[in-house]
């Protein structure tokens, strides 16, 4: 059974459920039979064993991915750079990241709808700027993300890829990616004029789902173990049909100079190590 030549690594709400598609369409790559298969999170999926993480590639020649946006979740996950690395030295790691602010605002968005998150964004806001260790906060911050693999993994074995690049220059952004996997760069597909996994379309639940959802099921819903996936995402589908759209929050003023400040040194590091302007991103 085959494992992986390469994994995304994250971050989440960046691209990487599209990238997941984008790539599985070419005929010498194929991606995870799921996506955000986990393996290397300890406590979540480990002691499946290898062939359980051998299983989830599908036989046959060509390059093998995953993309589990959770593997960039430090601290929360701790072991996940040095465990990938014990199985798979030689991988090529790719990390999709995005204008940080705007990445809150989007991830914030979906765990409204998913119900792990249920404060105003003024409390998100107050826990980001005061809390190291704010879910918001440490997702954001790429460098900080990255160092922990750097203590194991090679400069040339890292690809960090900017969503808006994927957004507004598609096709070279993905075959850039393609060419750094080591497939052909010149395929081109149909699949990749499409947009997937947007946010317009979250909903907040209504307030008897939110009474009858308790903790563990709420749980559930963001990071399945005891449900499969499937299930997990029929549930969110029936409660989605019953709420009410999420608006996706949009810091300013002092609120938005305020977060540019918290993660300027950490974006000014990414851009070193990538050696990328990140255009499209804010003045950080």
């Amino acid at each position: 059974m085959p494992l992986p030549d390469f994994i995304i690594i994250g971050a989440q709400k960046c691209g990487t459920s599209s990238l997941h598609n984008y790539l599985d369409a070419h005929p010498d790559i194929g991606m995870s039979i799921e996506k955000e298969v986990q393996y290397f999170n300890e406590g979540y999926r480990w002691e499946k064993g290898l062939d359980w993480y051998k299983s989830r590639f599908r036989e046959g020649p060509g390059f093998k991915g995953e993309a589990s946006p959770q593997y960039t979740w430090y601290p929360f996950h701790q072991q996940s750079a040095r465990e990938m690395h014990k199985l798979l030295p030689d991988i090529k790691l790719i990390y999709m990241v995005r204008d940080p602010i705007t990445r809150i605002a989007s991830q914030y968005q979906d765990w409204v709808a998913q119900f792990w998150e249920r404060g105003n964004f003024e409390q998100v806001m107050q826990s980001i700027l005061s809390n190291p260790e704010d879910r918001y906060r440490v997702t954001s911050s790429y460098w900080y993300q990255l160092e922990h693999y750097l203590e194991f993994y090679s400069p040339a074995q890292i690809k960090v890829v900017a969503q808006e690049d994927m957004y507004h220059n598609r096709t070279e952004t993905i075959q850039d990616i393609i060419g750094f996997i080591g497939a052909d760069p010149d395929f081109k597909s149909d699949i990749w004029e499409e947009r997937i996994h947007t946010g317009e379309e979250k909903r907040r639940p209504n307030k008897l789902m939110q009474w009858v959802v308790g903790d563990w099921l709420r749980m559930q819903l963001l990071e399945p173990r005891a449900i499969s996936h499937r299930t997990a995402y029929y549930i969110r589908q029936f409660i989605q049909m019953t709420g009410s759209p999420v608006e996706r929050p949009n810091p300013t003023g002092e609120d938005e100079q305020k977060l540019i400040e918290l993660f300027r040194n950490d974006v000014h590091k990414l851009r070193e190590f990538a050696g990328q302007s990140f255009p499209h991103w804010r003045a950080y």
